[in-house]
């Protein structure tokens, strides 16, 4: 009885959690939903380190947001053309899309890092891979 109500409460902390995420980015696309949150990130610490006040950063800030509002778009012309259960050429430029805009806010989530976010982020991932193994 205890392994259901942990299960049961579980599952609506879940469906919050969702809820909170899908308000977030103001739709209900899941594959999208971390490209929002990892722009979100990146503008923040743009901001931090006043990287955003320099012009083609900020340009480049803007290509990300316009990017990732073109793919939501696709997604919803996607939706609204599979009526007939098959999937047209909308879903392949919107993997196409994907691909390039996910490439790109890895290179500019390093850019807005800096020169020492590659060697950072590699220690951190070694060391979570070693502590990993320790167990």
């Amino acid at each position: 009885m205890l392994l259901l109500a942990v299960y049961a409460v579980s599952g609506c902390c879940a469906a919050v959690a969702g809820i909170i995420i899908a308000a977030d980015i103001k739709g209900a696309d899941a594959n999208n939903a971390g490209l929002w949150l990892e722009l979100d990130a990146i503008l923040a610490v743009a901001r931090r380190t006043c990287v955003a006040d320099e012009p083609v950063m900020r340009q480049r800030l803007a290509d990300a947001h316009v990017g990732l509002e073109i793919m939501r778009l696709n997604a919803l012309r996607t939706l609204a053309g599979s009526e007939s259960g098959t999937l047209g050429r909308a879903a392949m430029v919107g993997k196409l899309h994907w691909a390039t805009v996910h490439r790109d806010l890895g290179e500019l989530a390093m850019d807005v890092l800096g020169a020492e976010a590659p060697v950072e982020l590699m220690r951190d991932t070694v060391l979570d891979l070693l502590r990993g193994h320790e167990d």
